[in-house]
């Protein structure tokens, strides 16, 4: 995320972020990298999706979950990836029963 010239302090500071908020980013991105490169897939559940669904977004950005999407795009989905990204495409009614069937 960084060019390693300048600390995450500086760049916070730069870009008028939190102190934190650079190695928050790293870090996330660092766990959705994680997640999608994981042996036999093991970390790509339920609940990693919702943990970066639940997770903060950073200052003026994205939701973290688009970077986990995002990183696994280069690779091919697992059903529960699948259904949470067509959740959003699809009416909301005739949604549970469109997932459920699917």
């Amino acid at each position: 995320m960084q060019d390693g010239s300048y600390s995450n302090r500086a760049w916070a500071k730069l870009a008028g972020f939190p102190p934190g908020e650079p190695g928050r980013c790293e870090r996330t991105l660092g766990q959705a990298q994680a997640a999608a490169n994981s042996p036999r897939g093991i970390l790509r559940t339920a609940q990693v999706i919702k943990a970066f669904k639940q997770a903060p977004a950073p200052h003026g950005g994205l939701s973290p979950i688009p970077q986990y999407f995002d990183i696994l795009e280069k690779g091919e989905l697992n059903h529960l990836e699948s259904v949470e990204l067509a959740r959003p495409l699809l009416p909301e009614q005739g949604r549970k029963q469109s997932l459920e069937n699917g």
